[in-house]
């Protein structure tokens, strides 16, 4: 594990996912993807906003083996973010960007009038990218490129207060040669009131 970033923080993990079962996503998954939509005041849409082909695990038209991966993963990330995970509560996504693929800049957070937000992000690589691919945290000047087995972890909430932590605004760069393959999970923040308590009252988050 190392720290790329004190503050906010970021981590970064390697190797914590093998090759044989990087092997059984990209066999399984490939006929599930379809394309990715994002949220719009007018319902969830395919946009430019975000090129990215995507499926979500567990599934049920998938082999017993990938629904037994996807216990395995979240156990996995449990036990590396010290989150409370759990495999048919916490769905996670399968991603694939084509050539030119991306994700425009953004945060994780809904920012809306839910009472429950984002309190986390974890992100595998699940392959190398020859070139573009990399994710981009702006205000932090860092990168993290594409590697497989590697995984990256940022807080969307500060977890002091749960405050928006807003200068963990990312982005995915265009694919510029090949195709990106990776798994995001997003933390949901209710689930984690005992492994990560609020601490402190927000100062600017309202809740409704």
């Amino acid at each position: 594990m190392e720290q790329i970033s004190m503050d906010p923080d970021i981590f970064v993990f390697h190797n914590v996912i093998s090759s044989a079962e990087i092997a059984i996503l990209d066999r399984e998954m490939e006929a599930f993807l379809v394309p990715a939509k994002v949220a719009t005041p007018e319902g969830e849409k395919v946009s430019s906003y975000r090129t990215v082909k995507s499926v979500r695990l567990p599934h049920v038209n998938v082999s017993r083996e990938v629904n037994l991966l996807a216990v395995r993963l979240h156990k996995r990330m449990s036990d590396l973010s010290d989150f409370n995970l759990d495999s048919y509560s916490d769905v996670m996504q399968v991603l694939k960007y084509d050539f030119g693929g991306h994700a425009s800049i953004h945060n994780d957070y809904f920012k809306n009038s839910s009472s429950e937000d984002r309190i986390a992000t974890i992100l595998f690589y699940l392959n190398d990218v020859s070139s573009g691919g990399g994710t981009v945290f702006f205000d932090l000047n860092l990168t993290v490129q594409p590697e497989p087995g590697k995984a990256v972890l940022w807080y969307n909430l500060n977890l002091d207060t749960f405050d928006y932590e807003e200068r963990n605004i990312h982005a995915s760069c265009p694919v510029k040669i090949g195709s990106k393959f990776a798994l995001t999970q997003w933390v949901l923040e209710h689930r984690q009131m005992f492994n990560r308590p609020c601490l402190r009252p927000p100062k600017l988050r309202q809740y409704k």
